[in-house]
């Protein structure tokens, strides 16, 4: 034993190395699928306002998982169809609703 209160340099210090951390696609896949449901399912009358809860998701997942984080670009592509989604949904939920309340529905 050495009376050092370091170790030498060349030592091994006992701690384990820290791996980075793992990139994983969920996030931009599942914004992915909720971005393409909003947008094929907005044009349903009743359905479209749940959609345009999807499309939200998709906006939030897509920004959340960026291409930096999980090395694709499905989270660009979930953020722009959910943004299309979300706002076909809105407006058609608009119109939907106009002619629903005019035919005495």
């Amino acid at each position: 034993m050495s009376s050092l209160p370091y170790p030498p340099p060349d030592q091994h210090t006992g701690t384990a190395p820290v791996a980075p951390p793992r990139r994983s696609p969920v996030m931009g896949a599942l914004a992915l699928t909720f971005g393409i449901v909003s947008l094929v399912l907005c044009w349903v009358p009743i359905v479209d306002y749940f959609t345009l809860v999807l499309g939200i998701a998709a906006i939030v997942l897509g920004v959340l998982s960026g291409p930096r984080r999980s090395g694709t670009r499905l989270g660009y592509w979930g953020f722009w169809l959910g943004l299309f989604g979300a706002t076909l949904s809105f407006a058609l939920g608009i119109v939907w609703t106009i002619i629903l309340v005019a035919t005495g529905w």
